[in-house]
């Protein structure tokens, strides 16, 4: 066997447990504040997004002032019916601008968070 030709696998399970939360703020306030800021901003008609399906995982930190510090997305494996990729994306960068936008209470130290987000019903 060549180890030049071997290859290195990450394995993982993606569960549909919810957010993450480690740091200084219960996950149920960093949850409160996700659902009701959120809430508005996935109830806007969006017709192209009617045929993506899978997972969209972000990771934010807040700040001990309550604000998101930073924001990234670290799984996409969302897939669409058609190349519409920059709607896609545009879609991703205006959710990654709510998220940022986010306010939640002042604490003694910084929360980071991971929010899975499912697109198309539960993984099965």
């Amino acid at each position: 066997m060549d180890p030049l030709e071997g290859r290195f696998v990450l394995h993982g399970h993606i569960n549909e447990a919810g957010s993450i939360v480690e740091g200084a703020l219960a996950l149920d306030t960093v949850n409160k504040v996700f659902v009701d800021a959120m809430g508005p901003f996935f109830s806007r008609p969006r017709p192209y997004l009617s045929g993506y399906h899978g997972p969209l995982v972000y990771r934010f930190i807040i700040d001990r002032a309550g604000d998101v510090e930073t924001c990234d997305v670290i799984v996409d494996r969302v897939i669409g019916p058609y190349d519409t990729s920059s709607e896609w994306d545009e879609f991703v960068a205006s959710l990654i601008s709510a998220l940022k936008a986010l306010k939640f209470p002042p604490a003694h130290g910084s929360t980071t968070v991971i929010q899975p987000i499912l697109f198309g019903g539960p993984l099965q």
